[in-house]
């Protein structure tokens, strides 16, 4: 009977264990998915990056299924045994859909970088970087930034966008296709972009501070 006990116990320490490892991996994948999302929509491109994100979702139901066969079989055995695959996974779950990632890592990349991208509005300004415009039509000049600059936006260049008064200085933190892009953008008169800036359709403008905004285009 004790030898019974034991092994049943052993099963449940065992069953318990693979699913709290794998609901913490999980965890992990849904963490690093969301923090480095736009550096996977770059790397993957639109069309796959999404599925990569239905999979992760798949995969955390998969898991919550398999925490709460687990709840129900070892309820017996103490919430010890039991509880922590579940709470794994509704942690994840809560963490999905109630932290704002996309918010975050925009704050910290543009406070982690100003300095570097103001050095980079200065440059323009002072028509230092005309002698690397790559192309220059409807969306304004692509301007190829220097090796070391490359990582403050997507691609290594930025586009400049003249108005009679002005000029705006894009940083790309997303690139799609057509007009579907993101990133940070310096107004030299403090004016948010309009449509059409860029060649772009703007659905999202956030003001970040003085001359600098977040904006969003999309097809």
């Amino acid at each position: 009977m004790v030898a019974t006990e034991l092994v049943s116990r052993g099963k449940y320490h065992l069953v318990g264990s693979r699913a709290l490892t794998f609901a913490t991996c999980i965890l992990g994948a849904e963490i690093v998915a969301n923090v480095f999302r736009w550096t996977l929509v770059n790397f993957l491109t639109v069309f796959l990056e999404p599925l990569l994100e239905d999979g992760l979702w798949i995969a955390l139901l998969g898991s919550f299924a398999w925490s709460i066969v687990h709840l129900i079989r070892a309820r017996k055995r103490g919430p010890r045994l039991m509880l922590p695959p579940v709470t794994v996974n509704v942690l994840t779950l809560l963490m999905v859909l109630y932290v704002p990632f996309d918010y975050i890592t925009t704050q910290f990349d543009f406070h982690m970088n100003y300095s570097a991208r103001m050095a980079v509005v200065r440059e323009v300004a002072a028509g230092k970087l005309d002698g690397r415009i790559r192309v220059s039509g409807g969306r304004g000049d692509f301007i190829g930034l220097q090796p070391w600059q490359s990582y403050l936006s997507t691609g290594g260049e930025i586009m400049r966008w003249r108005r009679p008064n002005a000029q705006l200085i894009f940083f790309f933190d997303f690139r799609g296709v057509l007009s579907s892009f993101a990133g940070f953008v310096y107004s030299t008169d403090g004016t948010p972009p309009r449509q059409d800036d860029f060649g772009g359709n703007f659905v999202e403008i956030e003001h970040l501070r003085d001359n600098w905004f977040y904006a969003s285009s999309r097809n």
